[in-house]
């Protein structure tokens, strides 16, 4: 699938973009790059995507149960606690 100059205006156009013709071109190449991309990817076997996927899910969920990132020593620098709040000064003038 080929994407045209047209239609990287007409995108341009909907976005409320105001595009040189340097940065009509550079975005119609970008855009057929993804379009290969994601043609490339219908081509692609599911099972290994799959595998791949349900992979980093339990990755990511082992990494929510991790209390906090850091040496521990960063809840020592704060002046104010509350309960297991830090509390920090204003900001904003009231």
């Amino acid at each position: 699938m080929s994407i045209n100059r047209e239609e990287i205006r007409h995108l341009a156009e909907l976005s409320k973009l105001e595009l040189s013709d340097e940065e009509t071109e550079k975005f119609q190449k970008d855009a057929e790059e993804i379009v290969v991309f994601f043609d490339k990817l219908k081509e692609a076997p599911e099972g290994e995507f799959k595998e791949s996927l349900e992979k980093n899910a339990s990755e990511s969920l082992r990494d929510e149960e991790r209390e906090s990132i850091g040496t521990g020593k960063e809840k020592d620098q704060f002046l104010e606690k509350e309960k297991e709040y830090l509390k920090i000064p204003n900001i904003f003038e009231k």
